[in-house]
Parts: structure tokens; C-alpha cells; sequence
């Protein structure tokens, strides 16, 4: 698959996305230009200083519009020969994400699976663990939701995702998986043809919110979060929130409501695969709770 086509099947969670380009140029916008130099070059359809520029990598980088339904993707000529895959792989993620809270939708760096019939999602930076503890989950027998990105509606209702979990090989081989493709970057594993289990297709209820942490002891416990501070959690877990929820500051309430719907926790735990079946039975037992 090329650019393109890769970017038009990650991008369908972002459904109200209009138009997507690629465009192969000499350079990137540095940061001086990031607020002037589609007013000046009028690429996007909406072209004005108010477009974000979204600065992925020195070989890849997009525009998108104030309200998230126009992108233009920017590679450089030099990057022409890399596996588009590569490439790509989680800055589609970071722009969906970006695009839905543009269109006033919550979208935050989190993954979700089923646990007693409601949503349970799991909040974190790159590398907390999320992927992982989602994976190990989905084999388990919980089904699927979403991975990356988490979209919940003003019903308090989670959307579902791209049908893949995104893991390093040697996270795989961990967990059981075929490791066999020798890559240096994360590989995608579908839930149901790689670990058995099941894909969630239609929206269903937020049950329970976790912000995923590292123990620091050999320990395994779930705390409650302050609303303040997990508003603030949220917000700093939602994709470039801050740059821009200052012009649409329903956003801002929407994050509010969500932690008025249910409270946020933290789920610490050791970062040792061979404790994730007492993280998965913690989390069972906690799913049954009202």
C-alpha cells in the first residue's frame, strides 16, 4: 500500500475528514513558518494562519484545518524510498486523534477493551504499556474496542477503532504471538486472527477509566484520582488538546463531563508479563463493581 492508501484506511475512524493529500516537497516548514506558510502557499482548501501544523518527524509532518476535515500530509522527497508502514506508523493515530477533538469530538492516547459488558479503557503515554495489557486482555477473552485512539461520545459511549493492536515483535513473542517479522518498529496483530478473541463493532458504554502507571515496588493496586487532577490527566492525555481547546472551550466541558460521569483511577502494576494475569484479574474484579 502507499502513503495514500495507508492514510485513508487508518484515517476512517476520523470520519468527517473531507480531503486528505500527500505531497512530497523539498523541506518542511520550520518553526518560524508553521503559522504563515499555508496562508502564503494556499495548499489547503481552508488555507489560513490558523491551520496546525502537526511536526511529526524531519521527514514527515501535515496541515490540517481549524476544524479538523482537511489534511495535507507533507513528506520529504529524500523519505520517498521508506516502507510507507514505517514510516507512518503512529502518526496516523496522533493525526486522528488531533482531527476528532479539531471537530469537538473527545479523543485521547488510550486503549479500551470489553470487561462485564461496558468499555474499560486504559490511559497512557507511549510505552505504559497499553498495547500490551489490551493484547493480553483481548486473549484473555475481553473483546477489543480500540487502540491509540479513544473516541466517547456525549452519551458516555466509546467508539470503536481500527481492528488491530500495535506491538513491538519481542512484545509479541511474550504474549504468544508470531514474532517472526524481523522489524525494529511495532507491528500490527488483529485481535481476532492473531489472539483469538473478538472485535467490538458498535459503540457501548464507558465503564471504568485507568491511567496506566509503573510500580515503583513489586505491587498490583488500583487508587482513585482527585476530579481536578483527572481532568487534567485527560487533557494531557488528548491529542494536542492544549493547543487548541483555548477557541472551543465546549471541548473543555466535555472532558469535564466525562470525569462527572465516572471517576478516573490508577492502575499501578509492574511492567513484568508474568504479573499481567493478576493485573487482568484486578480488572475483572473491579468490572463488577457498580
Amino acid at each position: 500500500m502507499n502513503i495514500l492508501d495507508i492514510l485513508h484506511s487508518e484515517l476512517n475512524q476520523a470520519s468527517h475528514i473531507q480531503k486528505i493529500t500527500v505531497e512530497y516537497v523539498a523541506r518542511l516548514p520550520d518553526e518560524d513558518e508553521s503559522e504563515t506558510f499555508p496562508k502564503e502557499n494556499e495548499q489547503l482548501a481552508t488555507a489560513d494562519a490558523s491551520c496546525y501544523w502537526i511536526d511529526w518527524s524531519n521527514q514527515l509532518g501535515s496541515w490540517v484545518n481549524p476544524d479538523g476535515t482537511d489534511v495535507r500530509v507533507l513528506v520529504r522527497e529524500d523519505a520517498r524510498g521508506l516502507d510507507p508502514g514505517e514510516l507512518l506508523l503512529g502518526f496516523t493515530s496522533t493525526l486522528i486523534g488531533i482531527c476528532l477533538n479539531l471537530q469537538g469530538q473527545i479523543a485521547i492516547h488510550a486503549n479500551a477493551v470489553i470487561l462485564n459488558g461496558e468499555a474499560v479503557a486504559f490511559i497512557g503515554y507511549s510505552g505504559a504499556g497499553k498495547s500490551t495489557l489490551s493484547a493480553f486482555c483481548a486473549s484473555c477473552g475481553a473483546a477489543f474496542v480500540t487502540d491509540d485512539v479513544l473516541v466517547i461520545d456525549e452519551q458516555g459511549y466509546v467508539q470503536p477503532g481500527n481492528p488491530r493492536i500495535k506491538l513491538y515483535p519481542e512484545t509479541g513473542a511474550s504474549l504468544g504471538l508470531d514474532a517472526s517479522q524481523e522489524t525494529d518498529y511495532k507491528i500490527f496483530y488483529h485481535p481476532e486472527l492473531h489472539l483469538g478473541g473478538t472485535c467490538q463493532e458498535k459503540p457501548i458504554p464507558i465503564g471504568k477509566m485507568y491511567l496506566l502507571t509503573e510500580a515503583e515496588k513489586d505491587e498490583i493496586y488500583i487508587e482513585s484520582v482527585p476530579p481536578a487532577q483527572a481532568v487534567f490527566d485527560l487533557l494531557t492525555h488528548g491529542y494536542d488538546v492544549s493547543r487548541f481547546i483555548s477557541r472551543n472551550p465546549r471541548l473543555f466541558d466535555a472532558y469535564i463531563q466525562i470525569v462527572n460521569r465516572l471517576p478516573v483511577q490508577r492502575l499501578v502494576y509492574p511492567h513484568d508479563f508474568d504479573r499481567l494475569p493478576e493485573v487482568y484479574a484486578l480488572l475483572l474484579q473491579e468490572s463488577q463493581k457498580p
